[in-house]
């Protein structure tokens, strides 16, 4: 069942709406490694130990660190994504998603969006998906 409240963190806001996790970056949000442990815990927790299409709206994001985005990248941070699309309406932000996208070859799908309503078709066909990051199906 899906949970409408939304859970305030320190570094974004998520909930789940449709079968869908959504996060929103603080406005000017740094990601560090100590910040990427913190959001992964929270998105963990939120999602319930179900896997799950993750939109994360980046707009807001000021940086990321390379250590961060190694992590963000691993099967560890994967658990409970069945495919993850990054949406931005900021040049730099989508800059950023991209960088993440090419050079550090997520364990789960994953595409980059100007457009809301193109990234939730495209998490669409990932309701249903049972994802192991560790096995790749």
């Amino acid at each position: 069942m899906d949970n409408f409240y939304k859970y305030e963190f320190y570094h974004s806001t998520l909930w789940i709406e449709n079968g869908i996790l959504f996060s929103k970056c603080k406005q000017g949000l740094v990601i560090n490694v100590e910040v990427v442990f913190d959001m992964m815990r929270d998105r963990k927790m939120v999602s319930q130990g179900i896997y799950r299409p993750f939109f994360i709206d980046i707009t807001g994001l000021s940086s990321v660190n390379e250590a961060a985005r190694n992590y963000m990248a691993s099967t560890e941070a994967a658990e409970f994504i069945s495919a993850g699309a990054i949406y931005t309406t900021n040049t730099l932000a989508k800059i950023i998603g991209m960088a993440f996208k090419l050079l550090d070859e997520p364990k789960a799908p994953v595409k980059v969006f100007t457009n809301k309503e193109d990234a939730l078709s495209w998490l669409e066909t990932f309701k249903d998906v049972s994802y192991s990051a560790s096995s790749g199906k």
